[in-house]
């Protein structure tokens, strides 16, 4: 874990630590002398509406019952407090100022190199590596039950497809397919290549093996 991070969170942990053991002195009354409170203040009404005298036993214990059931003033022990709050409050905004920074730094490192250098792989490079051979057959189509189009790669790594007007040359397989359905499209995921037993690779699959295998580095 970053330094500072740790740093911070013992700050916190002190912090807690102190105030769960401090004590604070109760204000006001508690619940039995309020309730005392207002019987003595309903007897007041009731004598008051007879007409009968109220003792003086009676007053001062109304009085001395509200004088207790004031606000206190802010005390000294009130702005500590305070302070001490505003302080763990600025001590964590510092460690999730940390906390980003540290998270920022680690996103980077932590993406895959793949999803970058992905489409920089050329045909050219497949065919370098015996990913690809200048005598595969491809074979391009992008709507189910569609029309399949053939195409091959040439030793330099360009591409031959047979559009519907004929034979044509393209520099990338995305431009072939792009032109041939006359939409754009992922050239990688729509030209497969026909193997020798008859089954199908999309070139997606094969860059993708030579990607694994430590390719484009």
């Amino acid at each position: 874990m970053d330094e500072d991070i740790k740093s911070h969170l013992a700050a916190i942990e002190e912090w807690l630590a102190r105030h769960r053991t401090s004590t604070r002195p109760v204000h006001g009354l508690s619940s039995d002398e309020r309730k005392q409170l207002q019987a003595v203040e309903k007897s007041i009404q009731q004598l008051s509406a007879s007409g009968v005298s109220i003792p003086d036993e009676l007053r001062q214990l109304k009085l001395q019952l509200s004088a207790k059931d004031v606000i206190r003033p802010v005390t000294a022990s009130t702005r500590e407090r305070a302070a001490e709050v505003s302080e763990i409050v600025g001590a964590l905004s510092k460690l999730t100022q940390t906390a980003r920074a540290v998270h920022n730094s680690l996103k980077t490192p932590g993406k895959s190199p793949v999803s970058k250098q992905r489409f920089e792989v050329s045909l050219g490079e497949l065919i370098a590596h015996g990913h690809l051979a200048p005598d595969d057959r491809l074979e391009f189509s992008w709507q189910k039950a569609g029309p399949v189009f053939e195409g091959k790669v040439r030793a330099d790594g360009t591409l031959m497809a047979k559009t519907p007007a004929g034979w044509k040359p393209f520099e990338s397989l995305s431009a072939a397919a792009t032109a041939i359905g006359e939409c754009s499209l992922n050239g990688w995921l729509h030209w497969r290549r026909i193997n020798d037993d008859g089954s199908r690779t999309t070139l997606k699959d094969v860059r993708a093996r030579y990607l694994n295998e430590g390719g484009a580095q």
